[in-house]
């Protein structure tokens, strides 16, 4: 076997521990899931899930996992992603404008 074949076989060996890693942790956690829907159905429990997301202000949310609470603040990610949507916004202008320009440059040249 020379080198190029190891390589690959390594790859092909990594891509399938991956693939098998994210399947069994998506089959646990879909498990997870299931067993407390079917729990709660059980004892008329509406109220208890092993997670639950509540919206608690504008960009604020309360993250509940298996009855431990975590505040998640999106305020300073939503202001990026406006900031970051703006200046795009403003260089595809000033390409569309740029873009106008030279077409109409071209045009009036050909013209000539």
């Amino acid at each position: 076997m020379n080198r190029l074949e190891m390589y690959k076989q390594k790859r092909r060996q990594k891509r399938v521990v991956f693939l098998s890693l994210f399947l069994g942790i998506t089959i646990i956690v879909v498990g997870l899931m299931t067993v407390d829907a079917a729990i709660n159905e059980m004892l008329g429990l509406e109220e208890t899930k092993i997670m639950h997301i509540t919206q608690k202000a504008d960009a604020v949310y309360e993250v509940k996992l298996m009855n431990h609470y975590v505040t998640v603040n999106l305020i300073y990610a939503k202001q990026d992603y406006n900031r970051f949507v703006h200046q795009g916004k403003q260089l595809w202008g000033n390409f569309v404008v740029r873009a106008k320009k030279v077409s109409e440059e071209v045009r009036a040249a050909m013209k000539e």
